[in-house]
C-alpha cells in the first residue's frame, strides 16, 4: 500500500498532460535541459528501452536543476532517489527532502510528506512513527492529497496507532472533496465503504446487548 502512495505521488508530480505525448519529444526536450520532462520519463517511462539508454544523462540533468535550489527540482530528485532508485540512493532522498521541509515554496509540501513517509516507515533511516506521523500530518493540512490519504489509512489501521475510524472518515472525505483526479480515489471510496460496514456492525452489536 505504501508503495502505491509513492507512485501516485510520482503521477502528479510528473503531470498528466504530458501522458500522450511522444517519448522522443519528451526525450528530445529533457536532454536539451528540461529537468520537469526528464523526470516526466524516469518516473513514467522508466522501463522503456529508449529511456533505460538515457537515464544516466537523465539523472545527471534531474542533479544538476537541483542544484540550482528550486524546490520543484529538489523534490523531483528526492523523489527519483526515494521510489524509483531507493534500492541504491534512499539515503540522498532524505538529505534532499531536508533541503526543503522548511522551504515555503512550490515543492515543500511534497518534501514535508516524503520525508514524513521515510520517517515513518524507517524507509533507509531510523523509524520513528511519531515524528514521521507529524509531518505526515502537516503536510495533509495544507491539503497534499497524498498526505490525506495515507493519514487516512494510518487512522484505520490497528498496526500503526489506535484505530481512530472517525479521524479516518473525516480524513477521506477530504481527500475526496480536494482531489478530483487522484487516481487513487477508487481506494479512498473503499476505505470509506469498509469503514461504514465495521461502524455499522458496531453498532449492531451494542444495540443486542
Amino acid at each position: 500500500m505504501k508503495k502505491l502512495y509513492l507512485f501516485v505521488t510520482i503521477f502528479f508530480l510528473s503531470g498528466a498532460i504530458f501522458c500522450n505525448q511522444n517519448i522522443e519529444t519528451l526525450l528530445k526536450d529533457s536532454l536539451d535541459g528540461d529537468s520537469e520532462k526528464a523526470f516526466i520519463l524516469l518516473s513514467r517511462f522508466g522501463s522503456y528501452r529508449v529511456v533505460e539508454l538515457k537515464r544516466n544523462e537523465l539523472v545527471d540533468i534531474l542533479s544538476d536543476a537541483a542544484e540550482v535550489g528550486s524546490p520543484t527540482d529538489i523534490l523531483h530528485l528526492a523523489t527519483f532517489y526515494h521510489v524509483i532508485d531507493s534500492d541504491n540512493n534512499i539515503n540522498k532522498a532524505e538529505n534532499l527532502y531536508l533541503k526543503i521541509v522548511d522551504n515555503p515554496k512550490h515543492g515543500y509540501i511534497g518534501g514535508i510528506y516524503g520525508l514524513g513517509k521515510m520517517i515513518f516507515y524507517g524507509e533507509g533511516i531510523k523509524k520513528n512513527q511519531k515524528n514521521g506521523l507529524n509531518m505526515i500530518r502537516r503536510a495533509a493540512l495544507r491539503n497534499e492529497s497524498n498526505a490525506m490519504l495515507l493519514l487516512g489509512h494510518i487512522y484505520s489501521d490497528d498496526d500503526y496507532l489506535k484505530k481512530d475510524l472517525n479521524k479516518c472518515r473525516k480524513t477521506l472525505n477530504l481527500f475526496l472533496k480536494l482531489s478530483e483526479n487522484n487516481p487513487l480515489i477508487s481506494n479512498a471510496k473503499k476505505m470509506l465503504s469498509s469503514i461504514m460496514i465495521s461502524k455499522d456492525k458496531q453498532t449492531e452489536h451494542q444495540s443486542r446487548n
